[in-house]
């Protein structure tokens, strides 16, 4: 009896547990992708639907047999790899935010976590997307969604959302006389998702495409469109992919102007807003690449009906080029993001200033302005390239001056050098 009990109150708590954590149930383009980079398998894309924690959603790059709707019996291909995204953290993750995962091991993600399974078995596999393929987004209630493993005709089980495919365009009919499924690089559109996709006519085999349309000032059916429309995407080898947030509905606060700029302490960021409606904090994320950001502070929000003026300094890492971004918290814990500000500063040779020079009784002052935090390392070398002084110097930050000491040396010209991470500042000085 007693032992009935137990299980009867753990059948009940698991419920409840299951309630508490219930994944969101998704449409057909509550998903889309908004960034491909095919050579690294990574991915980015929007939500159009608030993300409960434990909310699954798949990736796939497995084709579909014909037009009919990709449940239909045998319309499914399993032969190919399939991402899971899961939302792992404890709050829900409002809709316009955009997620960045990297689909190949190590898995990354900037929210949630990101695992990939092979139908081979092989373990740190990835989704193999870079030849020219597609992506399926879909979700499933139970399993990944396949009624069987290695099969080119599989029965799908599982809810589409959105496909992006590129390179080759959906199939109208069979590739080859005779043939009866398509190859890895090619599938048909399904018709319960021919309203959901974007076909991408991109001239590489493994491309790195971004979507660059309209992230504020439209509606979620505007954006949707806006997404879907090839013309608003573009190849760039050079960006990471987007993360920065759609903005949708009524905010908890309005920003007017966001700035950063490189100072001689560090960044400082400044920021504008005309309106506070229950808004918490500001957490401002760092980030070395654009793609995975940190925590770098927070400041309180003045809850002000009207405007309200911020500022934040931060001491980044050694490095030319960092990026920020606001996550504006409310008090229910929803967030949103603001436009990520990109810093760069390139110091120019010839900033040093040398006192006295010409150097005299072998004592000289090396002064610069806004270097980075690094270890640098001071060279003085003569006339034929060999170093005869050498210094290694532990910058804080922000402005520098060393007094310093020579050894005994001949009267000439000498040439200076102060070298660091991604700095190399030079000049002549004279000694008599």
């Amino acid at each position: 009896m007693l032992k009935n009990v137990y299980l009867f109150l753990w059948v009940i708590g698991s419920l409840m547990a299951g309630n508490l954590h219930a994944q969101t149930t998704l449409n057909p383009g509550d998903v889309m992708l908004t960034g491909i980079n095919a050579g690294n398998s990574d991915i980015a894309f929007v939500t159009w639907v608030t993300l409960q924690p434990g909310t699954r959603i798949f990736f796939t790059n497995n084709g579909w047999n014909s037009t009919e709707p990709t449940t239909a019996a045998g319309n499914a291909r399993n032969v190919e790899e399939i991402a899971t995204w899961t939302n792992t953290t404890a709050n829900a993750i409002p809709p316009g935010t955009v997620v960045v995962t990297k689909t190949a091991s190590p898995y990354t993600a900037n929210i949630g976590t990101t695992t990939v399974f092979s139908n081979a078995g092989t373990p740190n596999v990835s989704l193999m997307i870079q030849d020219g393929d597609q992506i399926t987004v879909y979700q499933s209630a139970s399993g990944n969604g396949y009624s069987s493993n290695n099969n080119d005709a599989a029965t799908f089980s599982g809810k589409a959302i959105s496909i992006s495919a590129w390179l080759n365009d959906y199939l109208t009919s069979d590739p080859e006389s005779g043939e009866t499924v398509v190859s890895d690089e090619t599938t048909y559109l399904p018709s319960d998702l021919a309203s959901y996709s974007v076909f991408h006519s991109t001239p590489f085999l493994n491309p790195y495409i971004h979507y660059r349309g309209a992230r504020t000032g439209l509606s979620t059916a505007g954006y949707k469109t806006e997404v879907m429309n090839s013309s608003t995407w573009q190849n760039d080898w050079f960006s990471a992919l987007d993360a920065t947030a759609f903005a949708l509905g009524v905010l908890p606060v309005r920003l007017v102007k966001f700035t950063a700029q490189w100072k001689p302490a560090g960044i400082e960021l400044n920021w504008e807003t005309a309106r506070e409606i229950d808004l918490q904090k500001y957490e401002v994320e760092y980030s070395s690449n654009g793609t995975v950001f940190l925590k770098a502070g927070e400041v309180v929000a003045n809850q002000t009906s009207g405007e309200g003026h911020y500022s934040f300094k931060h001491q980044p890492d050694a490095g030319s080029k960092h990026y920020y971004r606001l996550k504006m918290v409310d008090k229910d814990g929803s967030f949103i993001y603001s436009n990520i500000q990109i810093v760069q500063k390139a110091l120019q040779a010839g900033s040093l200033t040398i006192k006295p020079n010409p150097v005299l009784d072998q004592r000289l002052t090396v002064a610069t302005n806004e270097l980075p935090k690094s270890t640098y390392s001071l060279q003085i070398s003569n006339g034929s390239g060999i170093i005869v002084y050498r210094q290694t110097v532990n910058h804080t930050g922000g402005e520098m001056s060393l007094s310093i000491q020579l050894p005994s040396l001949a009267a000439g010209i000498y040439h200076l050098q102060l070298i660091g991470n991604e700095v190399k500042l030079h000049s002549t000085i004279m000694v008599k």
